[in-house]
């Protein structure tokens, strides 16, 4: 088809959409460029048939695009609905190569489970009994007492615990108050645990007494004597 040809020819819808795609979107250069390259002098406004002019290809665009989205949208729970019928439960097999399935297998272990709870439930309703209330213990006091002979090493606390001793540190901690009741609580057990003795609240810092001279000097006064001496 030549040049002359089409000119004179009346360009396809296709490029009338074209226009009025570009001509809405004000892509002035483009429709130039356009028409240089078809060589057609009616792809303009004025040319427009009516129904291409009245079309909203926007609005017909972003419909096209919603549909996909929830096309899209209805794939996706088609797809999640198989992958959670496909679960395996609890004592079932998943086989890809099409082996036999464990369904019976499952169900006669669950009826034998189930007959071997019942039969256990009074036994371990008597052993529940005695240990209900007592709190739980990992290292069970009677297992290793009963192993050791001495009875000293039974005991593991300390022999002077509730001596005159701790009772009257107790007492003088009550009458503590303030910032100084951590630092004498510390003191007080250090003092007890290493065996100081009893804690006195003496001074045990002394007092230099100042020495007074006295008003008359010791030496004599009269020049004489001190040339003879």
């Amino acid at each position: 088809m030549t040049s002359d040809n089409l000119e004179s020819s009346e360009p396809s819808p296709l490029l009338f959409s074209v226009v009025k795609i570009l001509s809405d979107n004000g892509l002035r250069k483009t429709l130039k460029r356009l028409r240089k390259e078809t060589k057609c002098k009616k792809l303009k406004e004025k040319h427009l048939p009516e129904e291409i002019k009245n079309a909203d290809f926007n609005k017909m665009v972003s419909a096209l695009f919603k549909k996909r989205k929830r096309s899209q949208n209805k794939t996706e729970r088609k797809t999640k609905k198989p992958e959670e019928s496909s679960k395996v439960l609890n004592g079932f097999v998943k086989s890809s190569k099409g082996l036999e399935s464990t369904i019976e297998e499952s169900k006669q272990s669950d009826s034998g489970n189930s007959q071997a709870s019942d039969n256990s439930g009074p036994n371990q309703n008597e052993s529940d009994a005695p240990t209900s209330g007592v709190p739980f213990r990992r290292i069970q006091d009677e297992v290793w007492l009963n192993r050791i002979e001495k009875e000293e090493l039974k005991v593991n606390s300390y022999k002077m615990k509730n001596d005159a001793f701790g009772q009257k540190a107790a007492e003088e901690l009550g009458s503590v108050k303030g910032k100084d009741f951590k630092s004498q609580k510390y003191k007080k057990k250090r003092s007890s645990w290493s065996g100081s003795g009893e804690i006195t609240s003496s001074v045990n810092s002394f007092c230099f007494y100042t020495l007074t001279l006295p008003k008359q000097p010791i030496y004599p006064k009269n020049n004489s004597n001190m040339e003879n001496v």
